[in-house]
């Protein structure tokens, strides 16, 4: 039996009508093979694939690291289709928020299940060994816990992604030797869903039963891990039921989850129980517990917050709608009756509670709160901007709170008013959001203060779908779509934008854009024709109806002769003078008639006139492409107008010389044609066809491959996230060797691109062994043929090099080095003008790299697995960060720059081995490693320079190292200070450049003083505010700011590091929190609230 759908004449285009059809004698084709290696494969990149076919059956490529990275946003990739983030909490000593959950990258850093955020710098970075995965295809991280230096992670795993095994379910981080280390018992032989510190003893609830290796052979739900004897322990006798959350409150230990008693069943525990430790046994809580799942438990100082999908308690008396208090005592609503669906997530910062799931509103319907709310003073407030909101089955997954921010995960693109307001002023976070509360009281503020949302911006996408680009003059591109602005700030987008190439930047259309859907663009000369469902322009104008011309050179609408189309336009083609276009029309306005769906319009004589036989008799025309004279129409229809040809189905050929209509192999497709990309004898078709008309060819599942010299079809093969790019794919553009994609994705290669990206088709295709030779400029190592010209865009994949750049100089617009190797040979200068990304592979030799383009991200993604081992110069200008992502034969050595005063060009070389040039005032403890860090021509006047190092580079005591400059054959020191967390010195305001190392600097006291000034944006002084000096032990201490907002801790022992954080109710701070080495006094230990 074979499904397909008609519509009829008068039918929309989304009202279809299904009829069941049935053939005898269907087959399938035979099995496509792979991609031979018998000969090179010209584009390795996916997309290229939409404008270069080859013969036979297409395999698809990856695209990772094919696509422009400027298009990439911050944000959660997606794996197998599948992302989510699923737990979210902050280390108590450095500030930095771990995250885990699905995914394979995060802000674009490759990162497996789990990764860390530093929000004093604003960057991700993955943990040591990459991440974490299982040998099957479900994994995840759902549980995370601090004790001192050690991270505990719980979740479904069994290893590294660089392979150390034995991590079952559980393992433990080593924050400062960046370790992982399996655990006695080799973990747990079931998901672990929850953990709690209580103490010393690790409580971890799931799924498990046992140990993994049985040493511990009953533990059903529940156990105990005591960190300081590395011994698993009981905890009473378990639980009947999955445990999803735990909590420590007053000493005992709370056990949320789907249990209804203990595992021995003489106890009814009603899904949440007190855990007593020195008694080893769980109680009922009043009321026999809840009726329904518990998925969260909350505490602070008064009681415990519960979140879950129940009704009340379990002897149902008191009503309690998805969330309740309790107080040790007894149970108590939240207002209003609770939240009207599942709560998932609780936190309690200052003196307000907030809850996060998968809830619309207040269980009565009284107060809007989408996906999260808050409580205060006993009432529910909305979040800034209505909550939030995304696919249709977003939820707030997991919070976490630090002293002024509220850290957000789970499965949400932006604020609620997002999906409705422009401009949007928090529509990045994609599943990763921090949360700053309004200064003044919430309850006064009611929501409408300054939007509390930082949103991680990046990336150049836009916010809705596109579906349709077109190349026009002087290089520009032209978008349509469903968009209203970019993600880079540009407003007045609305439904048609502009994006320079060369500034990658977006600008709008005259009149702010279209009141309506593009679908359709086409250039001739410098009109621009743009076909879509709108009426005018956005800001007003002149009648369009849905056809309308822009001329380029005045930027001005005008609308088309005779009043334009009565309905919508779905593709257009420029062929010669005429312009044809398809869609759902009939007529033109003022009534041209007998158009049904296709028309002509001659672009010399501003007339329009009808195809041959009238058109079609009904359906849509959703696609038009060109093969030598003949026109390519697809879409859904199955006859001419007339009565003629009645045998068409949904692909058909147009000559536009004979004016003759030609029905392709097996009479067309089974159901919509939708989009078409055709280059020389090949085309790529895709729609929710599943294959030919007749019958004859089953299994295309919406792609399908035609070539017209052979009338054959074939399929497009690749793997899911590959087809699943493509069939979100609506429209490309290839200009040059760049292919501009756009449509309804939101991922790229697996990172996060919103629904527009280019993709660069000229790639260095040497792979061993066809490379002709390791010479740049040998055109048959490029999938070209040529030698990349100068100001063109490279792509370096992984397996090929090392490449030598010895000949010649070489000028690029973009690099991206994908697992590939370089090297600059003596006196040869490497100039990128746009972007170097690297995310794989090195570049190396006696020469130069140079990055002219003056910001952040000119230089992306460096890491451990990709530096540049050559001598870096990019351009500086700014507050930054600018990182030099360098390193050395033995590792990653990085510099970052941030503050700059002045501009110009600064060049960095890593040098392996501890300096040993004869510099007096040097330490003998110096690091093995050092920086030649040069300001050739002059122009920065000012920076704070953070030096990154290895463990293995340390000599002597590693918090009381210093940054040294050595000029003229001595050594300063600078005031610095040592993240021994992060392997980073920070030196700040530093006014020359020449040779810098690291070294120990002896303390000149046993104990110092640690103070600062706690200020406004404005230099007031702020009283009140609490300050919290935490050592690497856990212990603090904590004081007041006075009146003028200045603090001070005695008696402080040096040489060891130290947390500052400040916290007050009427501020907030973009630093919250500071890591300090101490070796002598600090005074300039600042915060400055935000403004």
């Amino acid at each position: 039996m074979r499904h397909c759908h008609r519509i009829g004449k008068k039918q929309g285009f989304e009202q279809h009508e299904e009829r069941t059809m049935s053939h005898e004698n269907i087959h399938q084709l035979p099995t496509c093979e792979r991609y031979s290696s018998t000969a090179r494969l010209a584009l390795p990149a996916l997309i290229a694939l939409l404008t270069f076919l080859f013969s036979g059956c297409t395999t698809l490529p990856s695209s990772e690291g094919s696509a422009d990275p400027q298009f990439f946003s911050p944000g959660l990739s997606t794996l197998n289709g599948i992302n989510t983030l699923k737990v979210v909490a902050t280390d108590p000593l450095t500030g930095k928020v771990y995250v885990g959950g699905r995914f394979s990258s995060i802000n674009n850093v490759s990162a497996d299940n789990i990764a860390v955020f530093d929000p004093v710098s604003n960057e991700w970075a993955s943990l040591a060994g990459g991440g974490l995965k299982s040998n099957t295809a479900d994994y995840s991280v759902n549980a995370i816990a601090f004790l001192g230096r050690y991270l505990y992670v719980g979740g479904e795993f069994s290893r590294t992604s660089d392979g150390i095994t034995g991590l079952n379910n559980i393992a433990r981080y080593d924050l400062i030797d960046k370790q992982w280390s399996v655990l006695p018992g080799q973990g747990v032989n079931g998901t672990v869903n929850a953990m709690i510190m209580n103490g010393n003893d690790l409580y971890v609830g799931g799924e498990m039963t046992s140990t993994f290796d049985l040493s511990l052979a009953q533990c059903p739900r529940i156990v105990r891990y005591h960190t300081d004897t590395g011994a698993w322990a009981m905890v009473d006798h378990g639980l009947n039921g999955f445990v999803y959350s735990v909590a420590a409150f007053a000493g005992d230990v709370f056990v949320g989850g789907a249990f209804t008693g203990d595992v021995l069943g003489g106890q009814s525990l009603g899904h949440i129980a007190r855990y007593r430790p020195a008694t080893d046994s769980f109680e009922q809580l009043p009321g026999g517990g809840l009726d329904g799942q518990v998925n969260t438990i909350a505490a602070n100082t008064a009681g415990l917050y519960v979140g879950g999908s129940f009704q009340g308690t379990g002897d149902e008396q008191i009503f309690l709608s998805n969330v309740a208090f309790f107080d040790s005592v007894g149970w108590f609503p939240f207002p209003e009756d609770g939240v009207n669906d599942i709560v998932t997530s609780i936190a309690v910062l200052a003196n307000d509670v907030y809850v996060g799931g998968s809830f619309t509103s207040s269980s009565s319907g009284t107060t809007v709160i989408n996906k999260v709310g808050r409580m205060h003073n006993n009432q529910w407030f909305a979040l800034d901007g209505n909550g939030l909101a995304g696919p249709s089955s977003s939820s707030v997954e997991a919070m976490a709170a630090t002293a002024s921010d509220l850290y957000m995960v789970g499965n949400f693109r932006w604020t609620f008013d997002c999906e409705a307001l422009t401009p949007c002023t928090a529509g990045n976070l994609n599943g990763f959001a921090r949360y700053s509360p309004p200064a003044t009281p919430f309850a006064e503020n009611l929501g409408t203060g300054p939007i509390g949302y930082i949103p991680f911006n990046g990336g150049i996408g836009l916010n809705g779908e596109v579906r349709a680009i077109e190349s026009g003059p002087g290089g520009m591109m032209y978008v349509g779509g469903d968009f209203t602005q970019s993600f880079d700030g540009t407003l007045g987008l609305n439904k048609i934008a502009r994006f320079d190439p060369v500034t990658r930047r977006w600008s709008p259309l005259a009149q702010g854009g279209l009141n309506g859907r593009v679908r359709a663009l086409a250039v001739s000369g410098n009109n621009l024709y743009v076909g879509g469902d709108f009426t005018f322009p956005a800001q007003g104008g002149p009648a369009l109806n849905r056809i309308a011309r822009y001329d380029l050179s005045t930027n001005t609408w005008s609308a088309m002769p005779r009043n334009g189309l009565d309905n919508g336009v779905y593709a257009m083609k420029v062929v010669g003078n005429s312009l044809y276009l398809g869609g759902l029309f009939q007529n033109t306005r003022d009534f041209v008639q007998r158009l049904n769906l296709i028309a002509r319009y001659d672009l010399t004589a501003n007339t329009w006139s009808p195809l041959a036989n009238d058109g079609f008799s009904g359906g849509v025309v959703m696609t038009l492409g060109l093969h030598g004279s003949d026109l390519i129409v697809g879409g859904y229809f199955f006859g001419n107008a007339d009565g003629s040809n009645q045998n068409m189905r949904n692909l058909i050929f147009y000559n536009t010389s004979t004016a003759t209509w030609i029905l392709p192999a097996n009479i067309g497709l089974d159901s919509f044609v939708e989009v078409m990309a055709i280059d020389g004898d090949r085309m790529m078709l895709r729609g929710t066809f599943q294959g030919t008309a007749d019958f004859s060819i089953i299994g295309f599942s919406g792609l399908a491959n035609y070539d017209f010299s052979t009338s054959h079809w074939s399929f497009v093969t690749g793997n899911a996230d590959t087809r699943a790019l493509l069939l979100k794919t609506n429209a490309s553009k290839r200009v040059g060797n760049d292919m501009y994609i756009g449509g309804s994705f939101t991922s790229v290669g697996g990172r996060l691109a919103l629904y527009f990206t280019r993709i660069y088709l000229q790639q260095w295709g040497g792979l061993a062994p066809f490379a002709m030779s390791t010479d740049w400029f040998a055109g048959a190592n490029w999938t070209t043929g040529f030698p990349p010209a100068s100001g063109t865009s490279v792509v370096i994949p992984a397996g090929t090099g090392p490449i030598d750049i010895s000949s010649g100089d070489v000028t690029l617009e973009d690099l991206m080095l994908n697992g590939g190797s370089l090297i600059v040979g003596a006196g040869r200068t490497l100039t990128i003008n746009g972007t170097l990304s690297l995310s794989g592979g090195k570049i190396s030799g006696p020469g130069s790299v140079i990055v002219t383009r003056c910001k952040p991200d000119a230089v992306m993604f460096g890491g451990s697995n990709s530096y540049v081992e050559a001598a870096l110069t990019r351009c500086v200008n700014d507050v930054g960060p600018y990182n030099f992502d360098i390193g050395t034969a033995n590792g990653y050595s990085p510099i970052t720059i941030k503050n700059v005063t002045g501009a110009g060009n600064v060049s960095v070389k890593p040098n392996q081995g501890a300096y040993s040039v004869p510099a007096t005032g040097l330490p003998a403890n110096r690091l093995a490693r050092w920086w030649q860090i040069e300001n050739p021509g002059g122009g920065v006047t000012n920076a704070n320079l953070f030096f990154g190092y290895l463990d293995s580079d340390v000599s002597g005591i590693e918090a009381n190292y210093g940054a040294y400059r050595i000029s003229g054959g001595i050594a300063s020191g600078l005031t610095s200070i040592v993240n021994t967390f992060s392997n980073t010195v920070n030196a700040p305001n530093v006014t020359g450049f020449s040779d810098w190392t690291l070294a120990e600097l002896i303390p000149t006291a046993a104990n110092a003083s640690v103070g600062g000034r706690v200020i406004t944006a404005a230099g007031n002084g702020i009283g009140k505010t609490v300050v919290t000096l935490t050592d690497q032990s856990g212990n603090a201490r904590t004081l007041l700011t006075n009146t003028f907002g200045y603090y001070r801790f005695d008696e402080v022992e040096v040489g060891q590091t130290y947390v500052v954080a400040a916290q007050n109710k009427r501020f907030q701070f973009a630093s919250p929190t500071k890591i300090i080495s101490v070796r002598s006094d600090v005074t300039d230990a600042d915060f400055v609230s935000s403004p």
